[in-house]
Parts: structure tokens; C-alpha cells; sequence
């Protein structure tokens, strides 16, 4: 299970807008985009000042490398989303287009047509903060509710930004070959346009947002809601609702998905036909409180969520994305809701076991519906003669006393299966490749098993994408992973499993995560695994601790008894419908 960042540190290590807003930003942390950022404009003054000492060559080659790096730092464009282009980096490129204007100066290059080019690609570059606000205000979206007009982005307005880097090296070749400024005031006068179109596109959105505001609260009210979803979190982390929407569809009811991103919004409409909205402001999500609606589901611990439950109205409830013994596992921040849904008892003696007061009443035992399709083993680990090993490692985590992943120590790991004959399917965290280390191991990880291609091996493609979890359950003999919440879920298929203890000694490892006492223990250190071998052993053939992970599955997983598994969670779930 992961936490969301907090909004201010998100913004602040994905937009480096200006050099102004990273100094703001800097008491957190601003994420290396950031720094880059900083960097970036600190190095366009000192160019600037280069040009000013009448070292025009030399301003021009670092101009050059500049303008390379921010055209790095720029692409890809994120057209879905125009906001989180426009306006980035507008400091730098203002002191990039003032060094141009300086070169252009001593070499006795600036004529009236590029004077004309450099004070329309300035008015370009500081109006871009002023589109990116009105983008900002006027980006609410609707998908799948009947009765609601659409109005779409008309103009490609994330282009804007690269396209005056494009005009910046026009006006580069200008001051310093002498071409002519023509070029540069065509492509300038181009994105003035497409600026100005967009500008005014901007200001009748808003004007049809207003108008929509009422027909938008009648639809809603129309579809009569019963519950919705609500979900802000990173981009490509659209498995926390992808693993709950089966479920809160078969329940049969009305339902609304509330997401706070535009990203966020594409990634919801491709996986559900459920109405989905994306409401921006915090007084936007005003219109998605009906009459019909009685609870609302998190998935997450994003700061944003404070904003949905703040209606109180409402019966708030956080189903999570996973059960482990990590952290954020017992986060302070679940006590604002009213309902923890838990998988077992393991959750709540958790809270309990860090200091985390939270009343009994606020917690549910409703199992995790998503391993109802998990199969359980049929034959001992010992009489298979070629085991499938499943190697799932965690991520990073978002702060140091989450870091629990094992991926530096991954490619080890896999050539010692390896060297016993084992299948091997991968599939790391998704957010195991935002870490350019842990990305390398992955990496490193896949061409082991490409390579090893007589074999029947799982990674990448296969293993991420077209395999669910539970697949890749069913694909395996036996698991290992790190500090996770797919250790608990491969309890249920009764298979063994060890974990990777990556901070501490075996029997202090044991001691903080519980789990770990129904798994075989990897214990990492910088020199490699201790007892690899051994521990491989009992996991792959003796297997002495199944009877644990029996004991323990109901205590991690709760018990449906006779019943299909997921009538656990519909038997609560519909309680507050």
C-alpha cells in the first residue's frame, strides 16, 4: 500500500514554473525536475551576463546548450493536460530571449524586424501564466453522464511552450549567423495566434461552465448517485481504482467517480462507463453533492481527499489499495474518516500496535475481494521438479521509513533462481520505474530472463500488462517479495513466499512486520543475501512453514466462510448504501 504525496510537494516537484515559485517551493522538497529547473535559470542569468561582458561567442554556445536542455526538460508535450506546460520554465526563457537581444546588440544584428520578433515572443512567454491559470479554471470534465453537454480543448495550447523554444533558436541563428529575422517572426507571430485563439476559447469555456454549472448539478441529480469513488493521485497509478471499480459495479447501484486531475481523468474513462467527473477547485465538487448520494470510497491518503470529506453529510470510507505491514499501513491521517475497510484483524491490531488511536467502530473487517479468483496450491512445493517463482519487489516509497524495496539486490536474487532451475515471472511495483535505480535494476532484471529464453519466464509486457495479479498468483509456485501488500493477498493461495528484509537483522525484521513470521526471510545487506541458499531451500523444497501461513491468513484476510469471498465486502459495503 502507498500514500499519496501532498498536493504542495506534488505541484512542486512536477512544474518548476519559474525560478520564482521553486525558491518558494525549495523549504520542501522540490524533486530533481525541480532542481533541474533552478539550475537551468540560474545558468540563463550568468549566460545573460556572459553576453553583457561582450563575450558574444561564447553566450551563444552556452545559449545553445541552454536552449538543448530546456527543450529536454519540455518534451514530451502533455497534450491532455495544457496546464502542465504552459508558463514552465517562463524565467529562463525570458533570460535566454534578453541574451539574445544582448548578442544581437554587440554584433550589430537587431533590426527592427527582430526587435519586433523579441518583444512579441516576450509578451508570448510572460501571457503564458496567464493562459495556464485560465486552463487551471476552466479544465472541469465530463465523461459518460447523460444529459451533460461536452465542450473539448479546441486549441493545442500545450504546444505554445516548445514552440517558443522553436523561436529562441530562430533568433539564436539570427543574432549570431546573421540570417534573416523573418523565420523567427513567422514561427512567433504563429504561436501570437494560436496564444490569442486559445485565450479567447479559454474565456468562453469559462462562460459555458458557468451557464453548465445548474445543467451539470440536474444531471447529476438525474443519475441519481448513490455513492462515488474519489481519487487524486500521481499519473500512472490508476491500479489503486482499477483494483475496487468490478466491485462497486457489481453492486448494481448508481455510482459517480470523482477524479482531480485531467490525467487522472483519462486514466478513469478508459477503465469504467461510470459517469466520471473531474473537478478541479475544491467549490467545484459542490455540484456532486445530491440527495442520492450517501457515501463517498477512497482508495488513497492524498491530501486532497480532506476536501471531499470535509461534506459531512456523507459516510466517508477508505477501502486503500492494499494490506501490509508498511507505515503508511497505519497512518494517522485514517482517523478522519468513518469507516476503515479492512482486509482482518491484522489491520486494526496494527493502528493499535503503533499508537494510533483509532475506535474500534471505525473499522470493518470486509476481506480483499480482489484474490477471490487467486487458486489455492494442489501439491507440495517439494514434488514439482521445475518451480515458478513469482518475484514481486515494492518501490521506494515516498519517504525513508517506506523504502522497503529490494530491487537493488533484484538481479542477484533471480540469477541465484536461476542457477536452480527456476521459471521466473517479474513484475515490479509500477512505481518502481519513477526511481532511475531501481529502473536500472528492472532493466537489468529483464535481460537476465530475455537472455535465460529457453525457459518459461514472465517480465515486462506480459507479467505488468496483460497479466493481472492475481494471474501472475496463479502463474507461480512461490512468491518473494519485500514489505508489501501482495504478501498478505499470496496468503490466501496457501503457496510459500519469503521476503527480503532490507533494513534490518532477520530477527528484528520478524519483530516489526508480523507477516514475515509466516515467510522465509532474505536478509539483505550491502555485500549481498545472508543464508541465500538455505532459505532458497525452504522455500523451495522443505516448506516448514505452511501450517503458519494457514494460521495467519484468516488473521491478514479475514473469513468468508462457506460463501464466495468477495460477499464479504458486499455485505458491509451495502450497509451504508
Amino acid at each position: 500500500m502507498t500514500d499519496a504525496t501532498t498536493d504542495a510537494g506534488e505541484d512542486a516537484g512536477r512544474r518548476g514554473h519559474s525560478f520564482a515559485d521553486l525558491l518558494f517551493y525549495s523549504r520542501g522538497s522540490i524533486g530533481a525536475g525541480g532542481v533541474f529547473a533552478v539550475v537551468l535559470a540560474v545558468a540563463s542569468l550568468a549566460i545573460a551576463l556572459v553576453a553583457l561582458a561582450g563575450w558574444t561567442m561564447s553566450a551563444g554556445v552556452l545559449l545553445a546548450i541552454l536552449l538543448a536542455a530546456l527543450a529536454l526538460l519540455t518534451l514530451p508535450v502533455d497534450l491532455i493536460d495544457a496546464s502542465s506546460s504552459l508558463g514552465q520554465n517562463s524565467d529562463t526563457r525570458l533570460m535566454a530571449l534578453i541574451t539574445i537581444g544582448i548578442i544581437g546588440l554587440h554584433q550589430l544584428r537587431l533590426d527592427a524586424m527582430g526587435w519586433i520578433t523579441l518583444v512579441l515572443l516576450a509578451g508570448v512567454i510572460i501571457g503564458e501564466t496567464a493562459l495556464r491559470r485560465l486552463h487551471l479554471y476552466t479544465t472541469n470534465r465530463v465523461a459518460n453522464l447523460p444529459g451533460q453537454q461536452q465542450r473539448t480543448n479546441r486549441f493545442p495550447a500545450a504546444l505554445v511552450n516548445p514552440i517558443t523554444l522553436l523561436a529562441l533558436a530562430l533568433g539564436w541563428v539570427s543574432v549570431l549567423f546573421g540570417f534573416s529575422w523573418i523565420p523567427a517572426l513567422v514561427v512567433t507571430a504563429g504561436i501570437g495566434v494560436l496564444a490569442a485563439a486559445d485565450l479567447i476559447d479559454r474565456v468562453n469555456r469559462l462562460r459555458f461552465d458557468h451557464r453548465n454549472s445548474r445543467a451539470l448539478t440536474r444531471a447529476i441529480r438525474d443519475h441519481a448517485p448513490v455513492f462515488a469513488l474519489y481519487w487524486k493521485a500521481d499519473p500512472g497509478t490508476d491500479y489503486q481504482i482499477a483494483m475496487w471499480l468490478p466491485f462497486l459495479e457489481r453492486l448494481g447501484l448508481p455510482f459517480v467517480v470523482v477524479v482531480r486531475t485531467a490525467v487522472n481523468f483519462a486514466e478513469a474513462t478508459a477503465l469504467t462507463d461510470a459517469p466520471v467527473l473531474l473537478r478541479r477547485a475544491m467549490a467545484d465538487l459542490d455540484a456532486v453533492v445530491v440527495p442520492s448520494l450517501k457515501t463517498v470510497f477512497y482508495v488513497n491518503n492524498a491530501a486532497a481527499n480532506s476536501q471531499m470529506v470535509r461534506y459531512p453529510g456523507l459516510t466517508h470510507i477508505m477501502l486503500n489499495h492494499g494490506d501490509s505491514d508498511k507505515a503508511p499501513s497505519y497512518n494517522p491521517v485514517s482517523r478522519m474518516y468513518d469507516k476503515n475497510f479492512v482486509a482482518g484483524q491484522a489491520a486494526i491490531d496494527r493502528f493499535t500496535s503503533h499508537g494510533v488511536a483509532i475506535t474500534e467502530s471505525q473499522f470493518a473487517i470486509v476481506g480483499r475481494p480482489q484474490i477471490e479468483d487467486v487458486e489455492r496450491a494442489t501439491v507440495p512445493i517439494g514434488d514439482l521438479a521445475r518451480p515458478r517463482v513469482l518475484y514481486a519487489p515494492t518501490w521506494a516509497g515516498f519517504t525513508a521509513d517506506a523504502a522497503y524495496s529490494s530491487l537493488p539486490w533484484g538481479a542477484a536474487l533471480v540469477r541465484a533462481l536461476l542457477d536452480r532451475g527456476c521459471d521466473v515471472v517479474f513484475r515490479p511495483h509500477p512505481y518502481a520505474y519513477r526511481s532511475p535505480r531501481l529502473s536500472q535494476a528492472c532493466a537489468e532484471i529483464a535481460a537476465m530472463l530475455k537472455a535465460d529464453g529457453e525457459h518459461a519466464h514472465a517480465w515486462g509486457e506480459q507479467a505488468e500488462k496483460v497479466w493481472s495479479l492475481s494471474d501472475c498468483f496463479n502463474n507461480s509456485d512461490a512468491m518473494i517479495s519485500d514489505v508489501s501488500g501482495v504478501v498478505a493477498d499470496y496468503l490466501y493461495s496457501g503457496k510459500p513466499l519469503a521476503m527480503v528484509a532490507v533494513h534490518a537483522p532477520r530477527d528484528e525484521f520478524v519483530a516489526e512486520f508480523p507477516l514475515a513470521e509466516a515467510a522465509y526471510i532474505l536478509e539483505a545487506t550491502p555485500s549481498g543475501f545472508t543464508e541465500v541458499d538455505a532459505t532458497l531451500d525452504q522455500l523451495l523444497r522443505t516448506d516448514p512453514l505452511a501450517a503458519e501461513r494457514r494460521k495467519l491468513r484468516t488473521y491478514y484476510l479475514g473469513d468468508p466462510g462457506e460463501r464466495p469471498y468477495a460477499d464479504l465486502f458486499f455485505d458491509e459495503v451495502r450497509r451504508y448504501l
